[in-house]
């Protein structure tokens, strides 16, 4: 019994760390040097991290 609920807690603990949160996109260009930041709301990790980095180029560097 005790295995049982052991195991049901670790699912259930892991099924919370892919829950969606608002995360913050940090870009910085790096010739002028000033950065700025927009909030991704209500995505998972990979997510945010996608849209996130799909901002980077030559000149800005993005990341959460």
């Amino acid at each position: 019994m005790k295995k049982v609920l052991f195991f049901s807690a670790a699912i259930a603990m892991l099924s919370f760390s892919s829950c969606k949160k608002n995360w913050v996109c940090t870009c910085t260009n790096n010739v002028k040097g000033d950065s700025h930041s927009e909030t991704l709301y209500n995505m998972t990790a990979g997510q945010a991290s996608t849209l996130c980095v799909a901002g980077n180029d030559a000149n800005t560097s993005c990341k959460l």
